[in-house]
């Protein structure tokens, strides 16, 4: 089984990539606020960006993705981040062991301007975001996605997202398509 773990901070993309990749290869995609909520449904939040039990959630994460990656799909595409945000604005790393867990075979990350993620924040979420914060939230979240696949001797790719084929020729690139 291989397992994509698709990164990055709220608001670049992920799901609406993840979900036409998807759409195209019948690949299995798997976000992990939906495995988490799933789990237990008070999780998180479902109109904060806020997590306030990032260890417990954690754990529902790698209990869902047991629970929910077959057999029938032997490729995933696995939707979430390396960082979290806690209500007062910190930042924390999710550990390499929880990554470890979920048998991860790839990690690709999608970053963009930060202008752009906080456009898509407000129009999505009607929240304003700093534009500052979400620049720092996506360094993070990338050095973050860097230190996992290091630890666990996997390939990183961090895409730019410039276009709706981007991350579709990222994942062709490390050859699951």
């Amino acid at each position: 089984m291989s397992i994509v773990f698709v990164g990055g901070v709220h608001g670049v993309g992920k799901s609406t990539h993840c979900q036409q990749i998807a759409e195209r290869t019948g690949l299995q995609w798997l976000t992990a606020s939906a495995l988490i909520k799933a789990e237990k449904e008070s999780a998180i939040n479902e109109h904060a960006k806020f997590v306030l039990d990032p260890a417990g959630n954690q754990e529902l994460l790698v209990r869902g993705v047991r629970k929910h990656v077959t057999a029938s799909h032997e490729r995933v595409l696995l939707d979430g981040h390396f960082t979290l945000l806690k209500p007062d604005g910190e930042i924390i790393a999710i550990e390499v062991d929880v990554f470890a867990q979920l048998g991860l075979n790839t990690i690709v990350v999608l970053r963009d301007n930060p202008i752009s993620i906080c456009n898509r924040l407000r129009e999505r979420d009607a929240q304003d975001w700093s534009m500052t914060m979400v620049s720092a939230h996506q360094n993070a979240e990338i050095d973050q996605a860097h230190f996992v696949a290091s630890n666990l001797g996997i390939p990183i790719l961090i895409v730019d997202v410039l276009d709706a084929d981007s991350l579709t020729r990222a994942v062709g690139v490390l050859g699951i398509l």
